[in-house]
């Protein structure tokens, strides 16, 4: 149940990002897309990335939060992908369009990015994208590796 909630959240953040994006030509930046890009380790910038969503336009009327992700870890890139303390919202990143320089995968986008992201934890409550393991698959059991994605815009990888 969990997982189908974390799929319909993603849906309704899809549906308010994709309507933010019509009014403005661009998705909601993410932090770093910012001017100055905000600091990820203040309590203020865990709802700085989506809050645009949600004032002074409600597309969504709070940001939800996600169920597989309920305790604070030091572990650094879940520090910058979900800023402060708990409760969590669904990791939100922005991105250029794709540039084929391997270090800097994304251009800079002056704030106004084309594509996006959405992440949940998933039910292994960890963060399986760093180590290879990308996406949650149900048929490899209920509580395997993998983290529940969601994209939008234009990002081609290659």
């Amino acid at each position: 149940s969990k997982v189908s909630r974390v799929k319909t959240d993603m849906r309704s953040l899809n549906t308010a990002i994709e309507g933010w994006a019509v009014d403005f030509n661009h998705y909601p930046p993410d932090g770093d897309d910012l001017e100055p890009p905000i600091n990820p380790m203040t309590a203020f910038d865990v709802m700085a990335r989506l809050q645009v969503i949600t004032t002074p336009v409600p597309y969504m009327t709070s940001l939800p939060f996600d169920p597989f992700h309920l305790d604070f870890d030091p572990n650094p890139p879940l520090v910058l992908l979900f800023p402060s303390l708990p409760s969590y919202t669904y990791s939100y990143n922005t991105f250029g369009a794709y540039n084929a320089d391997p270090i800097n995968q994304q251009p800079p986008n002056a704030g106004r990015p084309d594509n996006f992201n959405l992440l949940s934890l998933g039910p292994s409550e960890e963060f399986d994208s760093l180590l290879g393991s990308l996406e949650y698959d149900p048929t490899n059991g209920i509580i395997s590796a993998g983290d529940i994605l969601r994209s939008g815009g234009n990002r081609v990888d290659r």
